[in-house]
């Protein structure tokens, strides 16, 4: 597992998806929730990102502590986000495990936080702002958005992250 993982500066691990054009094997559930163990047994945190609800991302789901669901304010999206968290909740995810989380919120758009509540039956347990400008950036340059200076997007995620874990947030602010 140490061959697949990269070390990043601030002292984050990262295990990378597969290149684009390659086909990895996709593991059995089994594997995933070995790993998973693993990982949360040799660090302080561990976050996983995806999507779906095939056998192995339920083997990953059942060990969280805590899932996020993310969302932007439009229809179709929270339109998704509510059939993502009906299957979470059929699957007995707890209430207390769930946290939506809103993208690229702009106070102007014509939906809000409290439709969002409403649509989804769930707070927002809390919204980054819409800062397209340094989203692009980042990703055009490989790059996370906390290195990219202190504006508000940076902002918005040290202070959830803080929220979320001290430790967690600590560790942001080494990056």
């Amino acid at each position: 597992l140490g061959s697949l993982m990269i070390h990043h500066t601030s002292g984050v691990w990262v295990i990378p998806a597969a290149d684009e054009g390659e086909r990895p094997a996709i593991p059995e559930p089994e594997q995933v929730a070995a790993v998973v163990t693993f990982l949360r047994e040799h660090f302080d945190a561990v976050v996983l990102a995806g999507g779906g609800f095939s056998d192995t991302t339920i083997a990953a789901l059942n060990q969280a502590h805590i899932i996020h669901v993310v969302s932007s304010l439009d229809f179709l999206s929270l339109r998704r986000a509510l059939s993502v968290l009906t299957r979470l909740r059929d699957l007995g995810v707890a209430e207390s495990a769930l946290r939506v989380v809103v993208n690229r919120h702009d106070r102007g758009g014509d939906l809000t936080l409290a439709d969002a509540k409403e649509a989804l039956g769930s707070p927002v347990a809390w919204s980054l702002p819409n800062d397209s400008r340094v989203a692009d950036k980042a990703v055009n340059e490989g790059v996370s958005i906390i290195s990219l200076g202190k504006g508000r997007l940076q902002a918005a995620f040290e202070e959830y992250a803080g929220r979320l874990d001290e430790r967690l947030a600590d560790l942001i602010e080494r990056v």
